[in-house]
């Protein structure tokens, strides 16, 4: 993650040079269906009679496509972080160029304003192994841009109660494994966000022995009504064990969260491999990566995806599926030998992005 750290100075500057040129990509196409109006068989004198403004038009056009090839060239940022996902759609309004599938265009910038005012009131824990950090890291990340000064800006919280004691007990004090943070008082909401790091989702036990003391037997499950949590976004990990054990373990966390919290809102995110040769990247694949079978078992994460699906779907949970965008992604890895976590900003963002649009849809829209 230290890699990556002096790119979140550039964030700021990243989503406004998108918005720019985002503005610019919308004036020529404006410009262009006025020029298209104009029907192509008509004399220079005919289309000054229809009112259209050939010659003015082009030239503007032409104006245009320069400002936004400059804005492109001077957003100084890493490449990784030119590359927006376009929704596949069927009412598309053009081609994605990596996957090759039609689009309906990039999704719109993250809001933190409208993010912060639909979990208004709410507590959101999201637990799993360091990737699902990276995805708590995101969210603040992204929120701290709409934040009014740097006073309000989203820091994670000296540790208390469960997450203070389960620091205590772990085998390593400088890598903490629980983190809570106020996300959007700067903005003028009430909104907590939890962290907690547990590999495997165990429903009995807190944590598995990579992270803390066996001695320590407190379940994050069991916090879940002392913290008043209303949405769990949950992932099991990048840590293989078999099928048979993946079933059984993921059926029995959900279950006991499900008859433990009938209104909780359960959130499943599916599991990423890494890209092999990831260092070798430095845009999108244009065709998915072949995954070696080896000790990692990156090649077995698709069906376990499945499995994971299917139990999620079975407890009224909701299934966040991030693999649809990020498997194009070999590039933004941290890199050094590094093929499976990303640098931050990056593509995870964009798992912020389709978290806002489920929650949209799951607490305005259905409402």
């Amino acid at each position: 993650m230290s890699i990556c750290d002096k790119d979140h100075l550039n964030q700021s500057s990243r989503h406004v040079a998108f918005q720019d040129a985002d503005h610019v990509v919308t004036q020529i196409q404006k410009v262009t269906a006025e020029l298209g109006e104009v029907p192509a068989n008509l004399s220079s004198s005919a289309r000054q009679g229809k009112g259209a403004p050939t010659h003015e038009a082009k030239q503007q056009l032409e104006q245009l496509t320069r400002q936004r090839d400059d804005l492109i060239r001077q957003w100084n940022v890493r490449e990784a972080l030119k590359y927006f996902w376009k929704v596949p759609g069927s009412e598309a309004e053009g081609t994605d160029s990596v996957s090759g599938s039609k689009c309906s265009g990039p999704w719109e910038p993250f809001d933190p304003q409208k993010f912060c005012q639909i979990l208004d009131g709410r507590s959101v824990l999201i637990v799993g192994d360091s990737i699902s950090m990276l995805l708590a890291d995101a969210i603040r990340f992204n929120v701290r841009l709409g934040a009014k000064d740097e006073a309000s800006r989203v820091r994670w919280d000296e540790p208390t109660g469960y997450c203070q004691r389960l620091r205590n007990a772990t085998k390593k004090p400088w890598d903490p494994k629980c983190w809570t943070a106020d996300l959007c008082g700067g903005l003028g909401f009430s909104v907590r966000l939890f962290f907690v790091r547990d590999y495997y989702l165990n429903s009995t036990e807190a944590v598995n022995n990579f992270m803390a003391d066996k001695s320590f037997d407190e379940s994050w499950m069991g916090e879940i009504a002392a913290l008043n949590i209303s949405i769990v976004v949950m992932n099991r990990g990048a840590h293989y064990i078999s099928d048979d054990q993946f079933e059984r373990q993921m059926q029995s966390t959900l279950l006991a969260l499900r008859q433990t919290y009938p209104d909780l809102l359960i959130i499943v995110r599916n599991t990423l491999a890494g890209h092999p040769g990831c260092w070798l990247h430095n845009e999108p694949v244009r065709d998915v990566l072949k995954l070696p079978h080896d000790d990692w078992h990156w090649d077995g994460f698709a069906a376990q995806n499945d499995i994971l699906k299917r139990l999620a779907e079975g407890v009224g949970g909701v299934y966040m599926d991030v693999n649809v965008s990020t498997v194009w992604r070999a590039d933004g890895h941290i890199g050094r030998r590094d093929c499976l976590h990303y640098c931050h900003p990056g593509p995870v963002d964009t798992w912020v992005q389709l978290l806002h649009k489920m929650l949209q849809g799951l607490l305005v829209e259905n409402t």
